[in-house]
C-alpha cells in the first residue's frame, strides 16, 4: 500500500506539474495556431500514468481488497450520478451551466468517501 501511494503521489504531481505548465505557457506565449491543442493535451499522459497506477494496485489486490473497492466504486459512480444528474435538473430552473471538469474531481472524493465508509463496515 506504501509503494501504491508513492506511485499515486507522484503521478498525481507529475499531473499537477504538466497542468500548470501548460496553463502558463498557454498565458505566455503565442507558437500557431496549434499550439493550444498541444497545450491542453500536455497534462493526457500524466492522467494516463494515474490510470495504470491504479490499476497496476487494483491488480496486486488480494480477493478481499478488491471486494471493498468493487464496492466502494460502486457507492462512489451511484453518489456522483445522483449529484451530477440532479445539479442537471437544477440547471434546467437557472442554476449556472457547470463545466464536465468537475465530474471526476468528485467522483475521486465520492470514492475515497465510500472507501472509509466500506473499510468500516468490513471492521
Amino acid at each position: 500500500m506504501k509503494r501504491y501511494i508513492l506511485e499515486l503521489s507522484v503521478a498525481l504531481i507529475v499531473y499537477g506539474l504538466s497542468f500548470v505548465l501548460a496553463a502558463y505557457v498557454h498565458g505566455y506565449t503565442d507558437l500557431g495556431p496549434h499550439y493550444p491543442i498541444l497545450l491542453a493535451l500536455l497534462p493526457t499522459p500524466a492522467t494516463v500514468l494515474v490510470a495504470w497506477v491504479v490499476w497496476r494496485n487494483l491488480r496486486l489486490m488480494d480477493e478481499m481488497q478488491l471486494r471493498q473497492q468493487l464496492e466502494a466504486l460502486g457507492i462512489g459512480f451511484a453518489l456522483t450520478a445522483l449529484v451530477t444528474f440532479n445539479y442537471g435538473f437544477l440547471e434546467a430552473v437557472g442554476l449556472p451551466r457547470q463545466s464536465a471538469f468537475w465530474v471526476w474531481p468528485l467522483m475521486a472524493c465520492c470514492w475515497m468517501l465510500s472507501q472509509i465508509i466500506v473499510k468500516l463496515r468490513y471492521r
